[in-house]
């Protein structure tokens, strides 16, 4: 490969310009609410320093409603494709042109199989020591809920959990975990609900050292990609993972080879402009296997920094807590 191959932002006299990219991205998106807002973004002498101005610009005006707001996200995300390059040997080119022709070699697949207690765990939460369920975990909601500390629907969502242990058995699902060594990512939880993980990572022996055990520990099943030279069985693997930045289509193709509907977590994170790259690498595998398969479902982890939109209660406490 070559030394930037794989997901980049497209040069701009010679460089490769972050600013270019977000700017159009933006604009992209806020023209299909309010052309003023999109030149607004072009105009923006401090770009660096006033981006989430426009970005909560984007939220807000998005609450017009709900045909706008999708109208918006699709234009946000075609120049997202438009703006971010794939880069090979064989030269460079939008994501949307590299789309329908980049191929790579095939993964391989290792299997690790939990040797735990075969009984899904009951949803817990822990707390200060302790670990909340049944009763304990549904007055604990409550007071969170008394207090502004979480939303209405985050404590109804917890008390269908509590309710209903019977969702816990993830036998008949399918969970890909793209970053599946985020550290808020679900391996833990999903290694004693039964699942069926497929899990996609960087090639780092301590994250697979780590799956492997995680899984060996309860009663799931952990698929992992690998690529030559790689080995699995048993509670253990060895040359495993794949670069979601330079391998996005070959992991594409290698999902596809499970037949089956399956349920990806876009989880990966990274530190700058490096995380927008992996957004569109998680994006390139997610319409792939749309596209593929109509049963397969797609959500996305939330990032610290995003613009939300929440209730003044809960507004109001999280300032008066910080």
């Amino acid at each position: 490969m070559v030394a930037s191959s794989g997901i980049q932002f497209a040069q701009v006299d010679g460089l490769r310009s972050t600013s270019t990219a977000g700017r159009r991205i933006l604009a992209a998106a806020l023209d299909r609410l309010d052309p003023a807002l999109a030149k607004s973004v072009f105009a923006d002498r401090r770009w660096r320093g006033n981006y989430p101005t426009h970005i909560r610009a984007l939220v807000r005006h998005g609450l017009a409603g709900e045909a706008a707001a999708l109208d918006s996200a699709r234009a946000g995300l075609d120049a997202a494709w438009e703006s971010l390059h794939w880069v090979d040997g064989d030269g460079e080119r939008s994501l949307r042109e590299a789309w329908t022709w980049v191929r790579q070699p095939a993964l391989a697949t290792a299997r690790v199989t939990g040797s735990g207690d075969a009984r899904p765990r009951a949803c817990s939460i822990p707390y200060r020591g302790c670990l909340l369920e049944g009763d304990a975990l549904r007055r604990q909601v409550d007071d969170w809920l008394a207090r502004h500390r979480i939303e209405p629907g985050a404590a109804a969502a917890l008390h269908r959990c509590v309710d209903n242990p019977d969702w816990f058995d993830l036998s008949d699902r399918t969970l890909v975990l793209l970053g599946a060594g985020a550290e808020v990512g679900p391996l833990r939880h999903l290694a004693h609900w039964r699942a069926n993980i497929v899990a996609v990572d960087m090639a780092l022996e301590g994250i697979w050292d780590a799956a492997a055990a995680t899984v060996t520990d309860g009663n799931a099943t952990l698929c992992v990609p690998l690529g030559g030279g790689g080995s699995g069985g048993g509670g253990a693997v060895t040359g495993a993972g794949a670069d979601l930045l330079r391998e996005a289509p070959r992991i594409a193709d290698w999902l596809g080879s499970f037949d089956r509907p399956l349920d990806l977590l876009c989880l990966a994170y990274a530190d700058g402009e490096r995380h927008l790259r992996l957004a569109l690498a998680m994006d390139w595998i997610v319409r792939a296997v749309l596209d593929a398969g109509p049963g397969s479902t797609a959500s996305w982890l939330a990032t610290p920094t995003d613009v939300y939109v929440m209730p003044d209660g809960t507004a109001r406490s999280s300032r008066e807590a910080y």
